[in-house]
């Protein structure tokens, strides 16, 4: 796993970089027109030598800025923080704690998940569902022709 904060520092810096390099370059250019294109005859908004920022550095300096702020996103965005599953409450049978680290560990399932994986029949199911629910460990709301289970929080 990176550092997000370390990666981030990181393409600023090289942002900040590519930066001063571009233009250092667009104003090289910017000498080179002038030299080329003494005594020019065309108008005043077409000859390059007057232009103060050549066209061809606005697509660098462009994707230059999204590497800036992209930088600064990994910089300062939050960190992430896991989820991490409550021990479970003491007072549960095997197979209720067995279900409750499954729906602990994922946050919420829904219950045809939690038969699918466990083969526990849908009967002996609702009957662990009805426990866990009555001592006020687990949640059920309905969504369509099943439950979604979760860990009551207080």
């Amino acid at each position: 796993m990176f550092d997000r904060k370390k990666t981030g520092a990181i393409i600023i810096g090289f942002s900040i970089a590519l930066f001063v390099a571009i233009i250092f370059e667009s104003l090289a250019f910017q000498q080179v027109n002038v030299l080329v294109h003494t005594g020019c005859n065309l108008p005043e908004g077409i000859c390059p030598a007057n232009n103060p920022l050549p066209y061809e550095s606005f697509v660098p300096l462009t994707i230059n800025t999204l590497l800036l702020f992209f930088g600064l996103y990994l910089l300062f965005a939050g960190d992430e923080k896991p989820i991490r599953a409550k021990p479970a409450p003491s007072g549960l049978g095997t197979e209720e704690k067995r279900v409750y680290k499954m729906v602990s560990d994922n946050g919420a399932m829904l219950q045809s998940e939690i038969i699918e994986k466990t083969g526990i029949s849908k009967v002996k199911m609702t009957r662990i569902l009805d426990k866990l629910e009555a001592k006020q460990v687990i949640e059920r709301q309905r969504r369509g022709m099943t439950n979604l289970v979760k860990i009551k929080t207080d």
